[in-house]
Formats: structure tokens, C-alpha cells, sequence
């Protein structure tokens, strides 16, 4: 009896522990949130109420900042939608089916506001009301929140991840360039915070070295973000990865991209092109990749019988077709937009340059359909199939029954798709341990477009695309201002997201596509307006459409050139060659 009262006692004191870690934890936070509300009153506030020099106004600013890193982490990764508010992007948000347009709030519409021209004080103060009133929130939410282990663990490898897809890449604070001090104030914090994590390790040992290597190294423009990411970043998510692991805590288990036992973002296989399968260990997986690529190129879902998926996804072109526009079924006329690589196509959250399909299945669906496209008829392509013997096998084998659906033409079709994921570049090699992988050059490239050339502030890293890390979630859009000829004179006047969704910020939307492959897939943009990468960043150096002095009211770009220097374009398409797959055998 004494033997289980001990264990009992034992199992007692360590379930108290646990809860007094995480109320010991839960304060540590109100306290920040709380430090940052009273600089945002005793400075900010106070200095608004008078004029203030604007030099004056950037400093305390800067510190507000300093200040909201200390526990972005936990807002960020428990609180999202407050988050946005307080340091989302400064565009408006709309949110779906009831198409209501958000308008954005928080430190960086601040930022924007005090470096103008003319200060709009009355704005920069109604900011200010909004994140005090966010603090509340989020008070009221810590103290509410529930800091499982599994969340925990999660939380912290999330902040690793954004600070180096966001922070360093100037994503959070673009104009005044603070995403550095930003970084080793954020990664200072979570030491903490690893003490309320079970297990051991030189965790802390880890970061310390990081935030040394980011203060020691403090111009935005020449940091380099390679051996950051490779020697000090990565090992702290690596150690952290292992010390779960050691300490028997299961990954929370969270649909998406991005895998949740992802020690690091640029190891093989974390990111899922299976996500939204509800069972992604599918037994049928490679049957239905069979039957898929078999319908991929048979021209038996188009209409006339002469066209097929693979027309305008050629393998041999990385699944493009090298053209601005294909044919359209009728001759006389042209396909509304350029042809993307289905390379990695799985690897996003909504297809198409406008974003209309939520899947590879919907997208399949549309093209089959488009009058200009193939102009299927899935009733009549069910029949034919039934008739096929071989196909009927083919069903057979990946659906346990002969008989043909659309759903199921479909799934496979999605299914062939989604094994054309690679990943498997010299970029992807060199982040992987091969340090022979890439040259000098293509580091320094590397380095410019994670930071002066402003590339990864779109072209989120490692998939180089616009899903949003470091939840990878969502798909964003940009309106550049793509011309309609390479001349630059007149803009394009294709709607983009305007024609699905009929909002003002949408006009000229278009998806941010991905990097990687580009320099094998052109020509490039919506409209295959250039034919090569030196007037795609020439384009991008000028400030977009604005630059070239076309009048873009809502462009996302910043119309500020980037001021590179031929030396340095040149290595930016040196590092854009290094995200070439091998060429795929498929």
C-alpha cells in the first residue's frame, strides 16, 4: 500500500507541477503583453499627442516592435485572428462566402502611416485605441488557453519558422528594415520559454548562438540569411525536434503543407502534396496514379478527341507549353492566360492565376469543361471509359470497382498531378547537406532575394510561392501592374480576381506563383508578357506597373525601385537556376 500511495503522490506532485508551470508560464505572458501596452500608452500615445518630430516617432516605433516580438509567438500561433490586427500585413482582408472586406490594422499600417510624407496623426492615434483594445484580448485569452506540451512545442519550431520566412526577409517591417533586431529579440524570448518544456537539450545553447550571430552581423542589406539558415536556425529547430522526441511528446497533429514532425523547413518530404486527403497512406495511391497519368494524356475527356491534359502541359517543357498563350479550341483566338507548371502544382492552397479552385480535383474539373480548353463531356467520357476494357482494369485496380465516375476520373487525374512534386533542386541539395551544390554566386543570390531585392517578401521561402508560412494555409495574391506588352506603356487589362470576386482590392489580382523551375517555364506573369527572367526583375526593379508609369491605384508592390545593380541581377538568376528540379521522367 505504501508503494502506490508513493507512486500516487509522485503522479500527484508532477500533474501540480505541470499546472504551476502553466500558470507561472501564463503570467510571464500577461506580464509582456502588458509591458507592451503601458510603452504603447507612456510613449507612442503621449508622443501622438502632440506633433512630434518624425525621426522621433520612428524610434518609439521601432521599440513598439522590439516590444510585440517578446510574445508574438504566442499570439501568433494561439490567437490568429487577433494577430492580423496587430501585425498583419496592411491590406485588406476579404472574407469568404460573405465576401466582407476587412480593412487592416495593427503596427504595420502604422508603419506606413508615420513614414509619409504627411503624418496623419488622427489615424496613427485610432491605431493605437485598436491595439490597446487588442491587448485586452489577448490577456483575456491567455488566460484562458490550455499550453499543451504538444502546442508548445509547436509554437516555439512555428517561431523559428516565421522569423526566418518573415522576419529576416523584411516581410514584417519592409520600409524600416528592423526584421534583424526583430529576429534576436523573438528568438531571445523563447528562451524563456523552453524551460517549461519537458525534456532536456543545449536548446537555449542553440539560440543564444543565433541572436549572437544576428547581432553581430546588423545591416539588413548585406546579412547573410544562407549561413543563418543553415548554421544557426536550423539546428535550433532540429534540437528542438529531438528533445521532443526524447521527451516522448507526439506531434500535434495538424492538417497541412507543412508536416508537424518537420524538423527543419527544407528537409525531404516535409511539405505533404496529399494534405487534403483525409487518409493521406491511401493503399490505393499508386493505382491511382496509373490510371491518372493515363487519362492525363489521353485525349478521350476533350470534345473533339484531339486534345488532352498533356497539350498544354507538356513534360518535356517542365509541364508547360512555352508559349504567352496557347490555341484556344476555336483557332481564331488565344487561351486567356499563360500556361503554369503543374511541377509542385499540389504544393498550394488554391489553383488557378485567380485563385478559383480550392483543389487539383476542381481545377481538373474546370479545364475538362472550359468550352475553350477541352470542352469534356464527363457523360459522354464515362461511357466511352466503361466501354475500355483497359481502363475498367484500371478503375478496378485503384477504386475496387469497374465502374467509372466522375469523382473518381477526377481523383485520379489530381492523383498524377500530385506525384509531379520535386523538390529535389541543388538549392534543395545544398540546404540538405551537399555544400557543393551551389557556387559562391548563387549563395550571394540567394542572399539578395531573401533581402535587398525584396523577392522573398512574396516568394515565401522554401517553396518560394505565396502559401503563407509558416502555417502554409493560404494562397495570397499581388496586384503588380503587369503590363500588356513589354514595352511597359499600357497595363493589362485582364481583372484577375476582380471577374470571381468583384472587390476593389482584387482588380488586377493575380496568384503569386512559385520561383521554383522558372528559369526552364517561360515565358512569364499571367499573360506571358516577358520572355525572359532579365525583364521579369527588371520589371520587379523598376516598382512594377507604377514604376513604369502606368497608374495602378491599388498595387501591392512597392512602387520604391530596388535600385539593383546589373552585377546583382545577374546573381539573382544565377540562385533562380539552382530551384531547376532534375529534369522529371514522368
Amino acid at each position: 500500500m505504501a508503494g502506490i500511495a508513493g507512486f500516487l503522490s509522485v503522479q500527484l506532485f508532477s500533474c501540480n507541477q505541470k499546472e504551476y508551470s502553466v500558470a507561472r508560464l501564463k503570467s510571464h505572458l500577461i506580464s509582456q503583453v502588458s509591458d507592451f501596452e503601458s510603452y504603447l500608452t507612456d510613449s507612442m500615445q503621449t508622443l501622438l499627442s502632440h506633433p512630434a518630430e518624425p525621426q522621433q516617432l520612428v524610434t518609439v516605433f521601432k521599440n513598439l516592435r522590439i516590444q510585440y516580438k517578446k510574445f508574438e509567438w504566442a499570439v501568433e500561433y494561439y490567437m490568429p485572428s487577433i494577430a492580423r490586427f496587430v501585425n498583419g500585413a496592411p491590406l485588406p482582408e476579404i472574407e469568404q462566402p460573405e465576401v466582407v472586406v476587412r480593412e487592416p490594422h495593427g503596427l504595420q499600417v502604422m508603419e506606413e502611416l508615420i513614414l509619409e510624407d504627411t503624418i496623419d496623426y488622427a489615424a496613427l492615434k485610432h491605431e493605437t485605441v485598436l491595439l490597446k483594445s487588442n491587448c485586452i484580448s489577448i490577456k483575456d485569452n491567455i488566460e484562458a488557453g490550455g499550453f499543451t506540451q504538444e502546442q508548445l512545442y509547436d509554437a516555439v519550431k512555428k517561431q523559428v519558422f516565421r522569423m526566418i520566412t518573415l522576419g529576416i526577409t523584411g516581410f514584417d517591417a519592409p520600409a524600416v528594415k528592423t526584421g534583424l533586431s526583430e529576429a534576436a529579440v523573438s528568438l531571445s524570448a523563447l528562451t524563456a520559454i523552453t524551460p517549461f518544456l519537458e525534456g532536456r537539450s543545449d536548446l537555449n545553447k542553440k539560440i543564444n548562438a543565433a541572436v549572437g550571430y544576428l547581432n553581430n552581423n546588423p545591416d539588413f542589406e548585406t546579412f547573410n540569411r544562407m549561413v543563418f539558415i543553415k548554421e544557426y536556425a536550423n539546428p535550433i529547430t532540429r534540437t528542438l525536434t529531438a528533445q521532443q522526441q526524447q521527451a516522448g511528446i507526439a506531434p500535434i497533429r495538424l492538417q497541412g503543407l507543412l508536416k508537424s514532425d518537420a524538423a527543419t523547413l527544407f528537409d525531404e518530404g516535409v511539405f505533404d502534396a496529399y494534405f487534403q486527403e483525409s487518409d493521406g497512406t491511401d493503399p490505393k495511391l499508386s493505382e491511382k496514379i496509373v490510371l491518372g497519368k493515363k487519362l492525363f494524356y489521353d485525349n478521350i475527356l476533350s470534345a473533339s478527341r484531339k486534345r488532352s491534359c498533356a497539350t498544354c502541359h507538356n513534360p518535356g517543357l517542365y509541364f508547360t507549353d512555352g508559349l504567352a498563350k496557347n490555341t484556344a479550341l476555336d483557332a481564331n483566338k488565344t487561351l486567356q492566360r499563360n500556361t503554369p507548371t503543374l511541377l509542385n502544382a499540389a504544393l498550394q492552397t488554391a489553383m488557378f492565376y485567380d485563385l478559383r479552385s480550392p483543389s487539383l480535383e476542381h481545377q481538373a474539373s474546370d479545364v475538362i469543361s472550359n468550352k475553350d480548353e477541352m470542352h469534356g463531356d464527363f457523360e459522354l467520357a464515362i461511357r466511352q471509359l466503361s466501354v475500355d476494357t483497359a481502363y475498367l482494369k484500371l478503375f478496378g485496380n485503384a477504386y475496387q470497382v469497374k465502374a467509372v465516375t466522375k469523382d473518381n476520373i477526377l481523383s485520379a487525374i489530381a492523383a498524377y498531378i500530385k506525384s509531379l512534386t520535386g523538390l529535389n533542386s541543388r538549392f534543395d541539395a545544398y540546404m540538405r547537406g551537399n555544400n557543393q551544390a551551389m557556387n559562391k554566386e548563387e549563395i550571394e543570390g540567394f542572399n539578395l532575394f531573401t533581402g535587398k531585392a525584396k523577392c522573398a517578401s512574396c516568394h515565401f521561402i522554401p517553396l518560394f510561392n505565396g502559401v503563407v508560412p509558416p502555417a502554409f494555409a493560404k494562397t495570397e495574391s499581388e496586384v503588380l501592374g503587369v503590363p500588356s506588352t513589354a514595352d511597359g506603356k499600357n497595363r493589362d487589362a485582364d481583372s484577375g480576381r476582380y471577374r470571381i470576386i468583384n472587390v476593389a482590392p482584387y482588380l488586377h489580382a493575380f496568384k503569386t506563383t512559385t520561383v521554383r523551375n522558372t528559369a526552364a517555364t517561360a515565358p512569364y506573369m499571367h499573360n506571358g508578357v516577358y520572355k525572359t527572367l532579365e525583364e521579369v526583375i527588371d520589371f520587379y526593379d523598376k516598382g512594377g506597373g507604377i514604376g513604369l508609369g502606368m497608374k495602378v491605384d491599388n498595387q501591392t508592390l512597392s512602387d520604391e525601385p530596388l535600385n539593383l545593380t546589373p552585377k546583382e541581377k545577374q546573381l539573382l538568376i544565377a540562385f533562380i537556376h539552382t530551384l531547376t528540379d532534375k529534369a522529371p521522367q514522368y
